[in-house]
């Protein structure tokens, strides 16, 4: 007899510059899935147009607004292809994109995290393809579970009533009114081996026992005598519930019986999930509710954050609220960035259901296809708001030179870490894998080795002092770096050019701090240059006029045909690349230049044609100083 054939596993694409991050998404995935990793950004385009591919998952290590025209060459190829952005710290800390079907992680990122994403981003994918074609209405527990996946839902919350949904025991839900404690209640009960049971739901404020046993019964299928009746109860701001209910319901929990005039042999097999929007403590601390009851009812908690702590998921919750409704022609809409610029600054005292009132309402009031601030209808006016009517927050000092190092220094130990986090998390269960074993000593050793390369540099730039300004030979001190650098010259390939000219005046600066600077400059060339490619240094003198005075300085340029690989990768998927600022280099640059600042000269970095030019311009004393010494090379 045939065996029957295996399931396909789904392909996803890693596109990251960094080989540590596509490596370390591959270990985790690979079992699950099919997993293509490429490095660059153009090679991913064009496989998404060939193969296909389930999801990506792509690097994106500058500001997301750069990428773009890559997400909709992604998106043109498969329409709703599912996409999860891997933040390294320039894109964490900016505006995430607004993207159907798009989620993102910050670097380094907890494997169970990974996973679980693309695990929410393939359902929602396959949930909303069968929800658009014509079918009958899904049954109540697939659409509850696609309810749980959906952005309404964090993935701590949902990771929990999974857990916690076999269990027979008492759930406490804690959260502000409509950030989702009924649905968090019902999908609880579908999940578990319950979920045939009835689900009763009473409104505890205002409610009395009376009128609770009343109605209790009439809900219910009585069984024969002395069998149980099995439900799931869920009592809805079971803080207000009146003292007398309160100690029918810790019975109820003890004996799973209701002990009332007309119910007593009514024996009641119940799971109570209860739900309120502060602590049960706090209602004990006031009088109002028992302290055995409140303990029995928390034995199991779920909190719900409100809405305006979680601000940063707003577009993402807009977008699907539209892409649930998209069939109909009327909310096939967009809402623009300064709209949800306005919505994140909101405080949402309704939370969930008030932004779901509001994306509906506005969106079906808006005549045309992309809606401002002016469009949007919040419930408390029924009125529009207008665009100049809350102010936009201070903005940061993004040019500080202090902000600049931390960004490149984060990102540059960040991609190792995902690697070693990767690899810590899976050696347990992969240990006896002498494959698995192998690449893991390789990949951390050479990632640490980077790690402690970066932390080298931090500590020897932390024990500069002011500067101690000598007169130094510029083109000695760089002959010296060179020789220093020739062994990883000759390994890179990479062939050297030099223009020294000879007679230079002396430059002006701190004899160490000139020779950190070289060497970073160097390295940072190294660390990038092409293979087969020309590194090529020249030196000169030069002058300019300022006000009253002309300047005299000695012209360091160093020009290697290699880019940044985040800037190359970009500027191939999507023809152009950033401001080539000290942001998006790396932070042996970054520190080169704040020690050359320091030093009164200045630095230059272009980027163009595949090359990179850094030109350093150090100052010459305009008149001899005897404090002044010379220092030159052998």
């Amino acid at each position: 007899m045939p065996s029957e054939p295996k399931e396909r596993k789904k392909r996803v694409l890693v596109v990251d510059p960094s080989p540590s991050v596509c490596d370390s998404v591959q270990m985790i995935l690979q079992d699950q899935y099919t997993v293509l990793a490429l490095e660059d950004f153009q090679q991913a385009v064009e496989a998404v147009r060939k193969e296909e591919v389930e999801i990506v998952l792509a690097g994106v290590d500058l500001p997301v607004s750069l990428y773009q025209s890559f997400f909709h060459s992604l998106r043109r190829a498969q329409p709703r292809l599912p996409l999860l952005l891997l933040l390294g710290e320039n894109a964490a800390r900016g505006e995430k994109l607004v993207f159907p079907y798009c989620d993102w992680l910050a670097k380094p990122f907890a494997v169970q995290s990974l996973q679980e994403k693309v695990q929410v981003l393939l359902f929602q994918k396959d949930w909303l393809e069968r929800s658009s074609s014509p079918r009958p209405a899904p049954p109540p527990e697939e659409q509850i579970k696609a309810w749980l996946y959906s952005s309404r839902v964090s993935s701590e919350v949902r990771e929990q009533v999974f857990k916690i949904s076999s269990l027979p025991l008492p759930v406490f839900i804690q959260g502000e009114g409509g950030t989702g404690r009924s649905g968090v209640a019902r999908a609880i009960h579908h999940l578990s081996p319950w979920r045939d049971r009835p689900f009763i739901r009473f409104f505890c404020r205002g409610l009395t026992l009376e009128e609770f046993t009343r109605k209790l019964p009439g809900y219910l299928k009585p069984g024969a005598s002395g069998e149980s009746i099995p439900l799931t109860l869920f009592l809805e701001e079971v803080d207000q519930l009146e003292l007398d209910l309160q100690t029918m319901l810790l019975d109820l929990l003890d004996i799973q019986r209701i002990v009332w005039p007309g119910l007593e042999e009514m024996h009641v097999e119940a799971r109570i999930i209860s739900s309120a929007s502060s602590p049960l403590a706090r209602a004990v601390a006031a009088g109002k509710f028992r302290a055995d009851l409140s303990q029995a009812l928390e034995t199991l908690t779920v909190a719900l954050k409100p809405l305006r702590e979680r601000k940063d998921e707003i577009p993402r919750l807009v977008n699907e609220i539209l892409q649930e409704r998209k069939q109909e022609a009327i909310f096939q809409k967009k809402f623009s960035s300064e709209a949800l610029q306005v919505l994140q600054r909101y405080l949402w005292p309704d939370n969930l259901r008030e932004l779901e009132s509001l994306v509906l309402k506005s969106a079906v009031s808006k005549e045309g296809e992309l809606l401002h601030p002016e469009d949007l209808i919040f419930s408390f006016s029924k009125k529009r708001i207008a665009a100049g009517s809350i102010s936009s927050p201070p903005a940061g000092d993004a040019g500080s030179l202090l902000d600049t190092v931390l960004s490149t220094l984060a990102h540059e130990i960040k991609n190792p870490l995902v690697a070693i986090n990767t690899f810590a998390h899976l050696l347990p269960e992969k240990y006896d894998d002498p494959e698995f074993r192998e690449h893991f000593s390789r990949q951390v050793n050479q990632d640490v080795k980077r790690i402690n390369t970066v932390l080298e540099k931090l500590l020897e730039y932390g024990q500069f002092s002011s500067p101690h300004l000598v007169r130094n030979d510029l083109n000695s001190a760089l002959v010296e770096v060179l020789k220093q650098k020739e062994e990883a010259l000759v390994k890179r390939g990479a062939k050297l050019f030099t223009d020294l000219k000879g007679g230079l005046p002396a430059v002006l600066f701190d004899e160490n701090q000139l020779d950190f600077v070289l060497r970073n400059v160097m390295e940072n060339a190294l660390s990038v240059i092409n293979e087969d490619r020309s590194l090529r240094i020249s030196t000169a003198s030069g002058e300019e006029q300022e006000e009253s005075h002309r300047k005299e300085f000695v012209e360091l340029t160093v020009h290697y045909d290699g880019q940044d690989a985040i800037l190359r990768n970009l500027e191939k998927a999507i023809g152009a690349g950033p401001e080539p600022g000290f942001e998006n280099l790396s932070l042996a640059l970054a520190l080169a230049r704040k020690v050359v600042l320091r030093n009164h000269g200045e630095i230059q970095v272009k980027q163009w044609g595949g090359g990179t030019t850094i030109r350093l311009r150090l100052p010459v004393p305009g008149e001899p100083h005897q404090n002044l010494e010379r220092k030159s090379y052998a």
